[in-house]
C-alpha cells in the first residue's frame, strides 16, 4: 500500500514503487506452493515475466476497488476488520 506504482516510472523519481526486492519476496511465495519440473530456463523466465505481470495487475485493480469503494464515496475504511489493518499506516498517504 505504501507503493503507488508497480514499477518505477521514467522521469517521476518521487512516485513510490516496489521494490525488485519485494517482488522477488512474492516470486519465492509463489514457488513455495508451486514447482515447475522443468530444466528450460527459458520457460522459467516466461513463468516468471507472466507472474510479474499478472501481479502488477492485480495491484492495480485492489488499489482501483479501494479507492471506488471507500475514497469515491467518501466512506471511511473500518480499520477493525482482518484484512485492513495494515493499511491504517498508509491511508492518508492513499487518500
Amino acid at each position: 500500500m505504501s507503493a503507488r506504482e508497480w514499477r518505477e516510472k521514467r522521469g517521476a523519481p518521487e512516485i513510490n514503487f516496489v521494490s525488485n526486492r519485494d517482488k522477488e519476496l512474492v516470486w519465492k511465495a509463489v514457488t513455495a506452493f508451486f514447482s515447475f519440473d522443468t530444466n528450460d530456463e527459458e520457460l522459467k523466465a516466461r513463468i516468471y515475466d507472466w507472474t510479474m505481470k499478472k501481479m502488477a495487475v492485480l495491484f492495480q485493480n485492489w488499489k482501483k476497488s479501494l479507492y471506488n469503494k471507500f475514497v469515491k464515496k467518501n466512506e471511511a475504511l473500518n480499520f477493525n476488520l482482518k484484512q485492513y489493518v495494515k493499511l491504517r499506516g498508509f491511508w492518508d498517504d492513499f487518500v
